[in-house]
């Protein structure tokens, strides 16, 4: 990484604190969302079976509706509003400790790694399906609880 661009050191040191502070926690299994804004060239990089990395910490949220408030009004050229189905093996709840417990958040460590399983368009958004990889998953071994589609779990489009 070029030196300009580098972590600062205290910076290093609370992101070690919160990875560690999350690995204490028990981990969440079950669907979560997260809505974002992304360029149209991080969007490109979600492609199915792809492995993608999120290089700091990710929120997410155990309700849908919930996820969208992140993800809509900051339309521009060059950002896109995109929402992601998570199937949450590693993921940590944090509600009970977030100043918005009604969030119901749930909470990816740094550097967490995402397999795309599937893309699609939701309403007038993209909606990607991840699976969270735990630390020396093999991407190639079939992950706990069984296949990793829900499509189910999103409700028919409302009309936009």
């Amino acid at each position: 990484m070029p030196e300009d661009l580098a972590i600062p050191s205290k910076t290093e040191e609370h992101i070690s604190a919160l990875n560690s502070a999350l690995s204490k926690l028990e981990p969440y299994r079950g669907v979560v969302f997260r809505g974002s804004n992304i360029s149209g060239d991080n969007l490109a990089e979600y492609e199915l079976d792809k492995i993608v990395t999120a290089p700091g910490f990710a929120s997410s949220t155990k309700s849908y509706t919930k996820s969208e408030k992140f993800s809509r009004g900051v339309k521009s050229e060059f950002m896109d509003d995109v929402n992601f189905l998570i199937t949450s093996h590693f993921g940590r709840d944090v509600s009970k400790f977030a100043r918005d417990s009604t969030e119901d958040e749930v909470l990816f460590a740094s550097g967490t790694r995402f397999k795309v399983r599937s893309r699609r368009e939701y309403g007038n958004y993209p909606l990607i399906e991840l699976d969270d990889l735990g630390p020396g998953d093999n991407v190639d071994a079939p992950l706990p609880d069984g296949p990793p589609i829900h499509t189910d779990t999103v409700r028919s489009s409302p009309a936009r």
